[in-house]
This record gives structure tokens, C-alpha cells and sequence, in this order.
């Protein structure tokens, strides 16, 4: 069974990320949720309410994850790629085992 590599960023775009995240989360939940009265108002028929109801429902959840993951950060690198919960590095093709972290 092979081993998954994820991507190690670096700490300021993890924090960018985090900032970014947040905004959406707050600010612009916020904000779509104040106009939901409005635009919910101003549907013609019941078939345009449906689909507009279905459209902010389908905007609010479309960066949420499926399920929960978990992400490490390492400062180290000579520990080599980060793996994701329950993965076990396999040695490079070079023979050679990896460091342990």
C-alpha cells in the first residue's frame, strides 16, 4: 500500500488561508443571509422561490469538506512530505528509510 504525499505550504500562506477562510465563513454568510429576505421576495412564482431557496442553500455549503480532515505542518524538513492520518511512509526508491519525525 503506498503512501499519500500532501502538499506542505508554507506558514504565511497558512495563515492567509485561515484569514481567507474566516471572511467567507463570517462576513460573507452574513451578508448572503441579510439579503436572503430580499431576493426570496422578489420571485415571480413558486417554481423561481424553489429554485432561488436551492441556489443560497447550494452557495452557503459549496466550500464546505465532506468530512473532517486533518492537516499537519511541519518546520523540519528533512522529515520529507507530510502524510495525511493513518498513512505510513514507504521507503524512497532509493532503499534507504526516511528519517522518523
Amino acid at each position: 500500500q503506498g503512501c499519500r504525499e500532501v502538499a506542505s505550504p508554507r506558514r504565511t500562506s497558512l495563515y492567509l488561508r485561515l484569514f481567507m477562510s474566516g471572511a467567507v465563513n463570517s462576513v460573507y454568510r452574513s451578508f448572503i443571509l441579510m439579503i436572503v429576505p430580499l431576493v426570496l421576495w422578489r420571485a415571480q412564482n413558486y417554481m423561481e422561490f424553489v429554485k432561488d431557496s436551492f441556489a443560497i442553500t447550494f452557495i452557503l455549503t459549496l466550500d464546505d469538506l465532506p468530512e473532517r480532515t486533518r492537516f499537519e505542518v511541519s518546520d523540519r524538513p528533512e522529515c520529507g512530505p507530510l502524510l495525511g492520518a493513518g498513512d505510513r511512509a514507504s521507503p524512497p526508491s532509493g532503499g534507504s528509510s526516511a528519517a522518523p519525525c
